[in-house]
């Protein structure tokens, strides 16, 4: 909450300043000065003013409020109460007054009092969360952001305040992921972030992907499966080629939207990610190379999915085709090829790494698409790409019904037992988090 106050006692202005920094969130600025106070007005948007009246700043009060009336509740500290209330000009429905010669306690108890009505109650007003991402994208903010503290929405950041990059490194630290907006103004905000979206610099998709990444793996530490040293090498892996894609022109804008906007695909894209650390750590002969093509195409493999139901999508059957409108359908089937074709002309992107992400919906029984290979036909990176994403699916699916990876992994290897390499895979998994269970 954003406070400016007016008060010609210095000791006054820090001890209240103090005592309303310990009841709520606020950034608070204060002046002794009153031409501050007409300056700061001018210049900055607050929630709340609070204003010391007196005989002798009632004509500054009358002019300040004819040219410059604040666009946010006021609060007046008068020792003259009867001569404020015959400024109409100052006092408003959007206004208060506080009689101080009861006394410096009195005064202090109503401007908690007024805070505590400033802040909206969820009754009031339907609000929807936005991601600290999407307030950062929509720049100079089109309507009043919040912040939940208890049952209550009190406003964090005012309607056209601009957010700047240590805003949003501090609003994400604090761990504040989800802010608020009044679900009225849902349509404005979003499209204002929307038409952000391709100004970012390189350092912004830096910036946004290290937020995705740290809330994604605060989620994932909570599961008694992963291991620390598995989790942080999977983070600085994925974050190092998030700092790759976002110098390349043709993949940046997928994963801008993939970041922004796609929880569940990123949350697939980095539990790939560990699970081929996982398989690293088991097996040396997979060797680093090889672990930095797979994590690739498991951050890239759904660039082109900006539709987190398609991305759900294991196989086309009859069923699921009979479910999709014709450009659904086009787009679930066309998306390793295109996407293959992209990477293999990025001078960023190994080219094996298009051969994993042209096969990644292929299944070794050779019911997959686009092209219904088999597992004879595949390279190795790409069966082991197809095992590990079978086995995330199905751990996510299985994610709010706490099957354990040690049920799953087990499950995935006897269904490949005695299959070459996939028997080896999956038994590397399976005793990975048979031990951890």
């Amino acid at each position: 909450m954003n406070i400016f106050i007016f008060h010609q006692s210095s000791e006054f202005l820090a001890s209240l300043s103090e005592i309303i920094g310990f009841e709520i969130e606020a950034k608070i600025q204060t002046s002794t000065y009153f031409n501050e106070l007409e300056l700061s007005l001018e210049i900055e948007s607050f929630e709340l003013v609070i204003i010391e009246h007196t005989r002798s700043n009632n004509s500054l009060i009358q002019t300040l409020f004819k040219k410059n009336k604040p666009k946010c509740f006021t609060l007046f500290v008068s020792s003259k109460p009867s001569l404020l209330k015959d400024n109409q000009t100052a006092l408003s429905n959007e206004s208060m007054l506080i009689d101080s010669t009861f006394g410096p306690q009195f005064v202090i108890e109503s401007i908690l009092d007024c805070l505590k009505k400033i802040m909206i109650g969820p009754e009031a007003q339907s609000f929807i969360p936005v991601s600290v991402t999407r307030l950062y994208l929509a720049n100079e903010l089109p309507c009043a952001v919040y912040y939940k503290n208890g049952d209550n929405y009190s406003i964090y950041l005012s309607k056209e305040e601009k957010i700047s990059l240590e805003d949003y490194f501090l609003n994400s630290n604090n761990n504040l992921y989800s802010l608020y907006i009044k679900e009225e103004n849902k349509e404005l905000f979003f499209q204002k972030s929307n038409q952000s979206s391709k100004q970012f610099t390189a350092k912004d998709i830096t910036l946004i992907g290290q937020i995705s990444l740290k809330k994604t793996m605060e989620t994932l530490s909570r599961r008694k499966e992963f291991d620390a040293k598995s989790l942080k090498m999977a983070k600085e892996i994925s974050q190092s080629i998030i700092n790759n894609i976002s110098h390349d022109g043709q993949l940046r804008e997928g994963l801008i939207e993939s970041l922004l906007n796609l929880n569940y695909i990123n949350m697939h894209s980095t539990l790939l990610v560990i699970f081929m650390t996982i398989l690293f750590q088991k097996d040396e002969s997979l060797g680093q190379e090889n672990l930095e093509k797979l994590s690739y195409a498991a951050i890239l493999h759904d660039l082109l999915i900006n539709d987190e139901d398609l991305a759900k999508i294991d196989k086309l059957d009859k069923k699921t085709i009979k479910e999709l409108k014709p450009e659904e359908v086009t787009k679930v089937l066309s998306h390793p090829t295109k996407l293959a074709s992209i990477i293999a002309e990025s001078e960023i992107v190994s080219k094996d790494v298009s051969i994993i992400i042209r096969t990644h919906h292929e299944r070794f029984d050779g019911s997959g698409f686009p092209k219904r290979i088999s597992w004879s036909e595949m390279n190795k990176l790409s069966r082991i790409f197809i095992l590990t994403h079978e086995m995330v699916d199905e751990f996510i699916n299985k994610m709010n019904q706490q099957e354990t990876l040690e049920a799953i992994t087990q499950k995935l290897y006897h269904k490949y037992e005695g299959i070459g390499d996939l028997e080896r895979t999956s038994s590397l998994y399976k005793d990975y988090f048979k031990r951890t269970s």
